[in-house]
């Protein structure tokens, strides 16, 4: 039978005191405390799927960096004013305020793969919108590929990012994020290349080179989607589970204290100190 002890100072003796409490197992002695994860190895089913998370935001990365990039030039190109150049960004930040709350529900209640998908094929349908509001110089086109691929890439990329953290205890979040998060500065090398394949393409069959880059833009997010559908099992439940994924890890006692429903209405009452 498990107690509680507390020793306390004794006069005349030289025994120490000890505010915490510690338990003691049947035998008298204090039980060993529950594991912590700074020190365990990562398992190879965490590593794998942190390295596969990496290489999808390497390449969606390449596509997102095909808006601040073109954007101006777009709507340039489209207006023949420089007034709204800012639009493109201003609508790709719109769009991922939109969809980070519903997508962060629909990945709690169905999992993380699945919107992660979701958010590629709409980043897909988006890029190809894009590319044909060059081709038929619609400035409304441009608006609404741009905000259906910001929808797409913000859902793409918040799920990812929340999945590195669902492969790492609490204590180690930040090392998974961290991880996930480099792949991010090989997207920003991928996206003018992406274009200067464009241009030479462009160049040698007269396509508009604006255009053929957004068509092109499939041919990085399909990768992305290939190594995604390659994560097993989803984050979430690898999140629910944390002992089961990682041998010696003790998750800490849960609070007694009831966890705050968090509705939309309170997150923006709250924001940002929700």
């Amino acid at each position: 039978m498990r107690a509680r002890a507390r020793t306390s100072a004794v006069e005349g003796e030289g025994t120490l005191s000890i505010e915490a409490a510690a338990t003691l197992d049947p035998a008298g002695l204090p039980s060993p405390p529950a594991a912590g994860a700074a020190r365990l190895p990562v398992p190879g089913l965490i590593r794998r799927n942190t390295l596969l998370l990496t290489g999808a935001e390497a390449f969606v990365g390449t596509a997102q960096q095909m808006v601040p990039t073109l954007g101006a030039l777009m709507v340039m190109h489209l207006t023949g004013s420089a007034v709204l150049a800012g639009i493109g960004g201003s609508i790709l930040g719109l769009s991922r305020a939109i969809v980070s709350y519903p997508s962060g529900r629909l990945a709690d209640l169905y999992g993380r793969k699945g919107v992660l998908i979701a958010g590629l094929l709409i980043s897909v349908a988006g890029a190809l919108a894009l590319g044909a509001s060059m081709i038929g110089g619609s400035f409304p086109g441009f608006l609404l590929g741009l905000l259906i691929f910001g929808i797409g890439t913000g859902t793409s990329q918040q799920q990812r990012r929340l999945s590195a953290a669902d492969l790492y205890p609490p204590e180690r979040r930040a090392q998974g994020l961290g991880i996930v998060l480099t792949g991010s500065l090989v997207g920003a090398i991928g996206g003018p290349i992406l274009i200067s394949v464009a241009g030479a393409l462009a160049h040698g069959n007269g396509t508009n080179q604006i255009a053929l880059s957004w068509f092109l833009a499939p041919i990085a997010l399909l990768p992305s989607l290939a190594l995604i559908l390659l994560i097993r099992p989803d984050p979430r439940e690898i999140g629910r589970n944390l002992q089961g994924y990682w041998p010696g890890y003790r998750a800490p006692e849960a609070s007694a204290k009831p966890r705050a429903r968090v509705t939309l209405l309170a997150f923006a009452r709250d924001y940002p100190h929700v």
